[in-house]
């Protein structure tokens, strides 16, 4: 009984001094319950009172790596960001966050009632110069039931790009009429001059639409053979 009174008078009081503490590193210390097991109880040690952003029990003020992403300071462009270290183009965002990425599908991921004709675009972003196409790599469209719609290499004149970070893809014969399709495009299918590279897009829930329902007669361009067979483009 003695044990139990003091596990209720001690919990309390512990866990007040841990609020009122300034250091926000808990400290774990072992307390007997009414059982006779322990529990394990956060306190905040009194005597620390300095900064320990990575709470590694080191204070900052002599601590090698203060944000404790393995990558000592002297050598960390952003010593008190734990998931950026390097700052490769030196525009002051980190690289983790300066990687190329989609801003803007057209149309938009899960959009239906979608043209038949319409020219499928991707708008890039945080790419340091204007993009190239890659020979070798793919633009594919699948339709709901696997059947390939549309494959070839993105080199082709069928897709180009404008204001330097902007794919359009002409999707070589119209899109089926009523149908759900996904879009996939390989993982440097395009470049900039610095290296950096496109994400891929190889999931069927990244972007895909359905297209208005309807038929229609094929139309004339440079670029449509929507009255052969897709599997013959």
């Amino acid at each position: 009984m003695i044990q139990g009174n003091f596990f209720k008078l001690c919990v309390p009081y512990l866990l007040f001094v841990s609020i009122l503490h300034a250091n926000d590193c808990p400290k774990w210390f072992p307390m007997p319950a009414l059982d006779g097991l322990v529990v394990v109880i956060p306190i905040y040690d009194e005597s620390i009172t300095a900064p320990d952003m990575d709470c590694d029990e080191l204070i900052d003020a002599v601590d090698p790596d203060i944000d404790g992403d393995g990558v000592v300071n002297a050598s960390d462009v952003f010593p008190t960001d734990a998931y950026e270290w390097a700052d490769s183009d030196g525009d002051g965002v980190g690289d983790n966050a300066d990687k190329p990425r989609i801003a803007v599908l057209s149309p938009a991921n899960g959009a239906s009632n979608v043209p038949a004709q319409s020219t499928l675009s991707v708008k890039y972003e945080r790419f340091d110069t204007s993009l190239g196409k890659i020979a070798g790599k793919k633009v594919q469209i699948f339709l709901e039931n696997g059947t390939v719609h549309t494959d070839f290499d993105v080199n082709v004149a069928q897709v180009n790009i404008t204001t330097g970070d902007t794919v359009h893809i002409n999707p070589n014969a119209h899109l089926v009429y009523g149908k759900k399709h996904y879009v996939h495009i390989d993982a440097g299918a395009f470049k900039d001059s610095t290296g950096e590279e496109n994400d891929g897009i190889q999931t069927n829930h990244r972007w895909s639409f359905t297209v208005q329902s309807g038929s229609g007669p094929c139309g004339c361009d440079d670029f449509d053979n929507c009255d052969i067979d897709a599997s013959l483009q």
